[in-house]
């Protein structure tokens, strides 16, 4: 987040914007807005192919599985096949069922692991939040709405693993899936 909002900062200004566009040869603006990258994926219940949902996921180097809300595995018919335990980039550890599902991308195909989205984990969560945290997220809310961005921004990610399954590579540059030499 804190990236993000640096790199928007760096491009606050229109001459700004256009010498680095110069320099760096890409859409300065464009990338300042959102340095992430973003596929649409399609998900789908293996014993019956036919079943999918469509998403906008992040693309997620740092993570091993693909994620996607619990209303949307319901929708897929999707059932647990096992358990597993999870750390977050925040540290926390949260136990998750895991769902076998055919991933569709860029014309490629494979079957991967799924677990519900840590969203759906922090919203079942019996934990109350501390006053501490509440203003962090309040914050970090305040300073993506001032920019345009939804709370969450994206419904649904893929991991690493997903990506070598299928083939993929991210051209971080030009914030897209490239297919593996």
């Amino acid at each position: 987040f804190r990236a993000r909002h640096k790199a928007m900062a760096e491009c606050s200004s229109a001459a700004t914007r256009a010498a680095l566009s110069r320099e760096r040869g890409f859409d300065a603006e464009a990338q300042g807005r959102d340095g992430m990258t973003y596929a649409v994926v399609e998900f789908a219940n293996p014993a019956e192919p036919s079943r999918t949902v469509r998403v906008e996921a992040l693309v997620d180097t740092g993570a091993t599985d693909c994620e996607i809300s619990q209303s949307l595995i319901d929708e897929l018919g999707l059932t647990p096949f096992d358990q597993a335990t999870f750390e977050t980039a925040a540290g926390i550890s949260m136990s998750s069922a895991l769902y076998r599902a055919i991933v569709r991308v860029e014309g490629r195909e494979s079957l991967v692991l799924l677990s519900p989205s840590e969203k759906d984990e922090e919203e079942d969560s019996d934990d109350s939040e501390d006053a501490e945290d509440a203003a962090a997220r309040a914050a970090d809310a305040a300073l993506d709405a001032a920019h345009g961005f939804k709370a969450i921004s994206d419904d649904g990610l893929l991991g690493h693993d997903a990506l070598a399954a299928l083939g993929l590579l991210v051209d971080c540059g030009r914030r897209k899936l490239v297919p593996a030499p």
